[in-house]
């Protein structure tokens, strides 16, 4: 991990902080031959993490008595009101970026870039990896190798805030060789459902997203369901190999039926039911040739069924239960008075109230299927070649602790055997028929077992801190048993069994022992024994040494019995005080026995450097064999056969053997210069001689009869050449990658265009060029500027073909002049809409509505009798007309509206 959270704070109304260390960081690795590999960091910048929010919710149950609350002692009161809190966690964490790796004889560098726009720190933006540069050491420093190119860019979701709403995605790695070649190119594509903003509640019960839109973390109705589509989002869904392959993965929603067809989530007095889901699993992976996708070269299919009485039903298993309460149990005694009125109730005793808190989903940490929310007992893999089809059906151990665990946070007590493969059996499908070729069955024993306790605080809901205690349980579990069983692989009924146990060592956790019984029911051992067995029976040096430094799962000693008698034993000695580093503590000779033969050495070490390289070794009554290292040691440079080192030392000179030990790249020219004082001074021995690139591979080779071939390598560190001593090539290996060009995709881009009218108010078009729809070699700005081009050529067009034309409104007045006791009434009415205006009312004085551009009906009525003899002078935007009231009981006209309109109506 790079991360390293120094503060968490929780605030609301009373508030604590606390810093502590929550991961430490890997420095350095030192062998037993005290050679290193070291990781140095950076101090990166403080993340700001996003807020998490509780909303608690606290319900208070009261009491059932039929006695009076009056009759009690304490008086208490019977109001109880429901409570709510905001509890807020800020999360500030501290940074180390890995900068580089130093290893023998080379380096890796890790390049970042300070530019993160998804992450808010207190200072300047967090890291992202750039580039990782691979090097080889040589005499002054370090030759580059390679460059490993990683291009990223961001998920999306609608909020302008770049902290909430941007996370980092890899799109793209490569591979830049000497000579800035570039090869290699990986691409990966992910689903493209927009994730949601970060601190969304848009999550179902296990926090995955669901696409709710209600905005609370308390679940409503249908608002925590999993959803099979949204649970996706942001998945990868492709990787496009350099060799123009492509693999495709399809995932699926997770389902269980361990709790029936939904979820039960509980405390001690209630419990809700919630849908199925809790994450993902895969359901295939497809590799196919981006040529021919549609016939792909294998697809590997998962199914996690199991025939349930005939019916196929899910072998998922929830591994824990979801908990949103949790009660308090606060409880109260309170005596009856048998005061006054309350003798009859005398000596009655009530006991008071119960606290429920609710608040945001809350899933144990557990270790049960490796840490994922459901586990299965069966799954099966069926590999779809182009011509045949194999399957394999793997069935676990599984073992669902669900219950009702009513504090949040608490980690559950793990089932250590989960996950663990209680059987394989392997398919093979001929002439349509499917039938096994072989079925391995797998038991376990906990050889051992432990508690450990621990403790979970935090800041309690009704005051002061809170402090649990769980236990975390600790096993040693081995393979005790394993059955293998062989098929006839044409079908046929006949089958070979092998069944093998297996014995361990509880002291010092190694296997002792393995009995097998074959198919013809013969039973075979093997025992092993270790240093500790050593020291038990008498050989104290160097074994007691070896346990002291942790060396217990050395094999010294393996013997091979056929029921009782012994076929074979193998001695591998071990011995310290070697001359050249007595600490190291190495093979002496390795010895064998047939059966009750006396032992015979078969072979033996004479000789190691300081760092453990065999110097000398020889088989039994066979000519020595010698080595020189270079290169920091890391490589033999020359094997001399029928010579012991002491013979080579006093030719060459120990110091100048260990000086030359330690160049870091000599090269062709140094190593026949050092080693040619041998051939003279060794008539009689073989030699042998080597040269390298460090981290790359041999460079050349020359043998006994001083015949050299060499070894070329691309600008990858591929083996391209092998050519013999006059560099003709005798091998040619090339790798038709297509040399390819690194691409920057644009971001995605929107504007909002209006739809341009002849008539009306055109609507508003957002136009969006997604993100990548452009590449450029040039960098992400010249792809931005591609994007902002098509968006400045197309945006207008594309906002007038599919935006629309809303007419204007506009103001229509209507004017009234009378006596009160007028009663003409009048209604403008949208001929397309048929949508109706009231616009005069008796004697209302004046009346505006605001309507659209178009064509309208104007409808006037009024009381014949009480209007008799009379008239009304319509001016209708300037078009003034007589009405007798005594002509009809209304009358109409047209009206066109296309500006501002009055309409007067005079009681003459």
């Amino acid at each position: 991990t790079n991360e390293d959270i120094i503060s968490q704070g929780r605030f609301s109304g009373n508030s604590y902080s606390t810093n502590y260390t929550s991961s430490w960081f890997l420095s350095k690795i030192t062998y037993p031959t005290t050679e290193e590999v070291t990781f140095n960091y950076n101090s990166g910048p403080q993340i700001i993490c996003v807020p998490t929010v509780d909303y608690i919710y606290i319900k208070k149950n009261g009491y059932s008595t039929s006695v009076p609350i009056s009759c009690y002692n304490p008086p208490f009161s019977e109001v109880y009101a429901n409570e709510s809190t905001i509890t807020t966690h800020n999360v500030k964490i501290n940074t180390q970026i890995l900068k580089e790796i130093i290893f023998p004889n080379g380096k890796m560098e890790f390049n970042s870039v300070l530019d993160r726009i998804d992450l808010k720190c207190t200072t300047g933006n967090a890291a992202r990896l750039s580039n990782i540069k691979l090097y080889s050491q040589n005499s002054s420093g370090y030759d580059l190798l390679r460059t490993f190119n990683f291009s990223q860019s961001y998920f999306s979701s609608s909020s302008g805030d770049n902290t909430l709403s941007k996370r980092l995605k890899f799109d793209q790695f490569y591979e830049i060789g000497e000579g800035n070649k570039k090869t290699g190119r990986y691409d990966l594509y992910y689903n493209n459902v927009t994730l949601p903003d970060k601190d969304s509640k848009a999550s179902d019960h296990w926090g995955y997203f669901n696409g709710s839109t209600e905005n609370s973390i308390i679940p409503t109705s249908t608002s925590k369901n999993p959803n099979s589509t949204y649970v996706k989002a942001g998945l990868l869904e492709s990787l496009i190999y350099p060799t123009t392959g492509k693999a495709t993965f399809v995932f699926e929603i997770n389902d269980f039926s361990n709790l029936g067809s939904t979820l039960a989530w509980t405390s001690s007095n209630s419990a809700n039911t919630g849908l199925i889901g809790a994450g993902v699993r895969i359901k295939s992976i497809t590799t196919a040739s981006l040529d021919n996708p549609s016939e792909p070269y294998l697809k590997k299919e998962f199914d996690y069924n199991k025939n349930n009485g005939g019916v196929a039903s899910s072998s998922g298993q929830i591994m824990s239960n979801i908990n949103y309460h949790m009660p308090n149990n606060t409880a109260s005694s309170y005596q009856n008075t048998g005061v006054g009125g309350c003798a009859q109730y005398y000596g009655t005793i009530i006991r008071y109230y119960s606290d429920i808190f609710y608040s945001s989903s809350s899933v144990p940490i557990s270790g049960d299927a490796q840490g994922n929310v459901v586990g299965y007992d069966l799954v099966t893999i069926k590999d779809v070649g182009i011509n045949s089809t194999l399957k394999t059906v793997d069935e676990f151990n599984n073992y669902s602790l669900a219950s009702s665990q009513i504090y949040p946070r608490v980690p559950t007590n793990n089932n250590n055997l989960n996950g663990l493969l209680k059987s394989r059996t392997s398919y093979t499908t001929k002439g349509g028929l499917e039938f096994p070729i072989k079925r391995t069955d797998f038991e376990y024993s906990v050889q051992s077992s432990d508690l450990v306790r621990n403790y979970i605080y935090g800041s309690s809901i009704t005051g002061g801190a809170m402090l649990f205690g769980y236990d975390i349980v600790c096993q040693w579990i081995t393979n005790s048993k394993k059955t293998e069983t062989d098929f006839d692989p044409d079908g046929g009924t006949n089958k070979t069994t092998k069944i093998s146990n297996f014995i361990y060592d509880n002291s010092d956790k190694q296997k002792k022992k393995e009995d097998y019984i074959d198919s013809k029911g013969d039973s075979y051992s093997i025992k092993y024994l270790y240093p500790k067995d050593m020291v038990s029976l008498g050989f104290t040096i160097p074994y007691r040494t070896m346990q002291s430094r942790n060396m217990i799962g050395v094999v010294v000693q393996k013997e091979e019995y056929k029921g009782e008698t012994l076929l074979n034993k193998t001695f591998t000695d071990y011995a310290t005080n070697w001359p050249k580093n007595p600490s190291l503590i190495l093979p002496n000779a390795v010895r064998s026995q047939f059966m009750q033969d006396n032992p015979e050495n078969r072979l033996n070490y004479h000789s190691y450097d300081n760092k453990g390289n065999i110097l000398t070794f020889s088989y039994e009554r066979g000519p020595k064999t010698s080595f020189l290292y270079s290169y920091n040691q890391q490589y033999p440079i020359a094997e001399i056969k029928n010579a012991d080192i002491s013979e080579i030392e006093n030719i060459l000179g120990a110091d100048n053997i260990r000086v030359f030990g330690n160049l870091p790249k000599p090269d062709r020219n140094d190593i026949d210069n050092f080693i040619l004082p041998l051939k003279a001074g060794l008539p009689n021995a073989m030699i042998s001689t080597y040269s390298y690139q460090p981290v790359v591979g041999v460079t050349s080779k020359m043998d006994e009869k001083n015949q050299i071939s060499y070894y070329e390598y691309d600008d990858f560190e591929r083996l391209k050449n092998i050519k013999d001593q006059n560099k003709n090539i005798i091998k040619n290996f090339r790798y038709n990658y297509k040399e390819i060009l690194v691409l920057y995709k644009n971001d995605a881009k929107s504007v909002v265009f209006t739809k341009q009218c002849t008539e009306g108010q055109g609507t508003l078009v957002t136009y969006t060029v997604a993100e990548g729809k452009y590449t450029s070699t040039e960098g992400v700005a010249s792809a931005n500027a591609l994007a902002d081009a098509d968006i400045a050529a197309n945006g207008q067009n594309y906002a007038n073909a599919n935006g629309t034309c809303a007419p204007f409104d506009y103001t229509v007045t209507a004017t009234s002049i009378s006596t009160p006791a007028w009663t003409i009434v009048g209604y403008l009415v949208n001929k397309s809409t048929n949508k109706s205006y009231l616009l005069i009312a008796g004697a209302n004085p004046e009346r505006n509505a605001v309507v659209p551009a178009g064509e309208y009906r104007l409808d006037l009525s009024w009381d014949t009798m009480a209007e008799a003899g009379k008239s009304y002078l319509i001016n209708l935007n300037g078009n003034v007309r007589t009405v007798p009231t005594s002509s009809a009981s209304k009358i109409s006209f047209d009206v066109t509206v296309n500006s501002d309109y009055y309409i007067t109506a005079q009681h003459l």
